[in-house]
C-alpha cells in the first residue's frame, strides 16, 4: 500500500488509503509534466530577475 506524507504550515498529514494515494500520485505526475525543462526554467528565472 502506498502512503503519502505531507507537511503543512500547521500539521502533518498521512494519507494511507490506496484511492487517496493514487489521486495524489496522479496529481503529482500531472504537475511534474507541466513544469519547464532546465533551459526553459533558467530563461524564465533570468527574465524575472531582469524585471526586478
Amino acid at each position: 500500500m502506498d502512503v503519502v506524507h505531507r507537511d503543512t504550515t500547521s500539521s502533518t498529514l498521512w494519507t494511507e488509503s490506496e484511492k487517496d494515494a493514487a489521486r495524489h500520485s496522479a496529481t503529482f505526475e500531472r504537475i511534474a509534466r507541466s513544469g519547464l525543462a532546465l533551459r526553459g526554467s533558467t530563461a524564465l528565472i533570468e527574465r524575472v530577475r531582469k524585471e526586478l
